[in-house]
């Protein structure tokens, strides 16, 4: 199984997206206050340059962070934005029902 990194809302690159509901392109990570590099010094892991966006709810509220790293041979660019920023209006409803479901299994009502 992977690791699982969990930072709170607000904190680095991906928490600063979940909070302002604003995409993130970030051509250079470590030159980015925002930056939590904590993460990289427990992975081993070197991050070049992150793409961030925020995936909606149907009610508009985030739900969730799609975060992409380290674009070969360069900076992500608009178009890769604009791709991102489709999936995660697909991912947006379908987290919502793994939630529901996920709640119902718990013996909760509604998430």
């Amino acid at each position: 199984m992977g690791l699982e990194i969990r930072l709170p809302i607000g904190r680095g690159l991906a928490g600063h997206v979940a909070s302002t509901g604003e995409t993130i392109n970030v051509p250079d990570a470590y030159a980015d206050a925002r930056f939590d590099r904590s993460v990289d010094r427990v992975t081993g892991f070197r991050t070049v340059n992150i793409l961030a966006v925020p995936v909606w709810g149907q009610d508009g509220r985030t739900v969730g962070v799609i975060q992409v790293l380290n674009k070969r041979g360069g900076t992500f660019e608009r178009h890769d934005q604009m791709l991102l920023e489709r999936i995660a209006e697909a991912c947006g409803p379908v987290l919502e029902q793994v939630a529901m479901h996920e709640t119902r299994a718990r013996g909760g009502g509604t998430p």
